[in-house]
């Protein structure tokens, strides 16, 4: 299973250190239903979405 994350972290370009970080920091307090969006694209998405976001 950490194969397949790590792999995926290099195809889509992500710091896998950085990736394992984040996502082992928030999993403890994240309810079972709420895992699925710490996949690695997810993940992606939400950063690059929190990043492209103006500031108000």
């Amino acid at each position: 299973m950490l194969y397949t994350i790590v792999e995926n972290c290099r195809r889509l370009g992500i710091d896998t250190r950085e990736y394992l970080e984040d996502v082992l920091t928030r999993l403890p307090a994240m309810k079972a239903s709420e895992a699925a969006s710490l996949t690695p694209a997810k993940w992606l998405a939400a950063r690059t979405a929190k990043a492209v976001r103006p500031a108000a």
